[in-house]
């Protein structure tokens, strides 16, 4: 979708972070597809209900969403904020056409999250040729996503399989192989070469996930939620939460409570 005859084709106008408060979720926005510009963003959480030229587009946690250039004035385009977050936008045009339709992307690949980061960095610090070069590894990143999208429904039985057992307190990688009918070292690498991350990083970021979300929305006590995400000492939930994210399950309670 995104290749470009030369690197001379894409000029981008503006970066910026965005987000959404508690106070927006529910509200809906109004506006008109007509614009001079691309837009590609990602949503690194949240949720948001996007109807564009009559089609609904689900942009949420670990997701980009890519926006046409589009002349035409009748083209809606509503915006319905279901959850709060955060995410990064980029405006650019490019000399080539690119597609009219609207397209989501995954990217639960920790690669594409980190050149959205590194990209918002490069503009904010004037660096143009550094920005634009992170902005085609972008497009590549995203080219192969959609290319390797085939392959990632391999994976489906076994991300299913960790979705609905984050209680266990281990989870065996032969197991998930099996379920997707693959040998082991091939679901090791092709899983990491799909997901950028191992399958075991991918079990902790998830139980890391939930955790977070059961502090925030639960009154739960701390020992309760280490043994509802597969842990039964608590000393260890403690230590492997510090570990994932800097802070003790308390601390990250006492901290971000406040804002939900």
């Amino acid at each position: 979708m995104f290749k470009l005859y030369n690197t001379d084709s894409i000029h981008i106008k503006n970066i910026f972070s965005v987000s959404v408060e508690d106070s927006e979720v529910g509200h809906k926005q109004y506006d008109f597809g007509e614009t001079e510009f691309y837009q590609l963003g990602i949503k690194f959480k949240g949720k948001t209900k996007i109807l564009y030229n009559k089609e609904y587009f689900d942009y949420s946690d670990e997701t980009v969403l890519f926006l046409p250039c589009e002349k035409d004035k009748s083209i809606t385009y509503n915006k319905k904020y279901l959850k709060s977050g955060f995410g990064i936008c980029i405006f650019f045009t490019s000399n080539n056409p690119l597609s009219a339709k609207a397209k989501i992307y995954s990217a639960k690949s920790m690669e594409i999250k980190l050149a959205f980061r590194n990209i918002l960095t490069a503009f904010q610090n004037n660096e143009r040729l550094e920005t634009t070069s992170i902005f085609y590894h972008i497009l590549s990143l995203l080219d192969k996503t959609e290319e390797n999208k085939e392959n990632d429904s391999l994976y489906v039985p076994a991300l299913n399989y960790i979705e609905n057992n984050l209680s266990n307190s281990y989870i065996e990688i032969q197991h998930l192989a099996d379920l997707c009918g693959i040998s082991v070292d091939h679901f090791r690498h092709n899983f990491r070469k799909y997901f950028g991350i191992s399958p075991k990083k991918y079990i902790s970021e998830q139980k890391i996930k939930t955790i977070k979300e059961m502090l925030l929305n639960s009154n739960d006590n701390i020992s309760t939620i280490a043994s509802k995400t597969g842990f039964y000492d608590a000393n260890y939930f403690t230590r492997f939460f510090k570990k994932e994210t800097g802070n003790t399950p308390s601390q990250y309670r006492k901290s971000h409570k406040k804002y939900f």
